[in-house]
C-alpha cells in the first residue's frame, strides 16, 4: 500500500506524510514543510549564510497572510497579565492593550489558554503564617 503524500510549501516537492513537519505561521495556519527542507534551513540558520532560509520563507507568508497586522509600539502597552497554554505548557506574559490578538505565544492556538497568577515566596510565606 502506497504512503500518502503532500507537498512541501517550500520545495513544491511530493513527500510522504512521514516526511512532512508543520511550522505555525499566526493564527490557525500551518505551513507544511518537508524535513530535507527543514534541515537547510537550520543549517543555513547555524552557518549564518543569508539566503532563502526558512526563517525568511515563513516571515514572508505571514507578511502575505496578515498584510493589515498592526505595527507594535513597546512604549503603549499597558500591565501584563501571565497566561499558560494548556496544549504546549507555555507560559508567558500578554498586555490587552497592545493591539494584538491573544494566542499562545509558542503554538498560535487560543482554544487552551489559561490566566495564571503567580505567587510569590514571600507572599506564600506570609499566607502559610496563619496556620499554626
Amino acid at each position: 500500500m502506497k504512503d500518502r503524500e503532500l507537498i512541501c510549501d517550500r520545495c513544491r516537492k511530493s513527500v510522504s506524510v512521514s516526511e512532512i513537519r508543520y511550522v505555525p505561521l499566526g493564527g490557525d495556519k500551518l505551513m507544511t514543510i518537508c524535513t530535507e527542507c527543514k534541515a537547510k534551513g537550520i543549517a543555513q540558520k547555524k552557518s549564518g549564510k543569508s539566503g532563502n532560509n526558512l526563517q525568511r520563507t515563513l516571515q514572508k507568508a505571514a507578511e502575505i497572510e496578515s498584510p493589515n497586522q498592526k505595527v507594535r509600539k513597546a512604549d503603549s502597552q499597558g500591565p501584563k497579565t501571565t497566561y499558560m497554554c494548556e496544549r504546549c505548557n507555555y507560559k508567558f506574559n500578554f498586555s490587552q492593550e497592545s493591539g494584538y490578538n491573544l494566542k499562545c505565544a509558542f503554538c498560535g492556538r487560543v482554544d487552551k489558554l489559561k490566566k495564571i497568577k503567580i505567587i510569590s515566596a514571600d507572599s506564600l510565606i506570609g499566607m502559610s503564617e496563619g496556620f499554626d
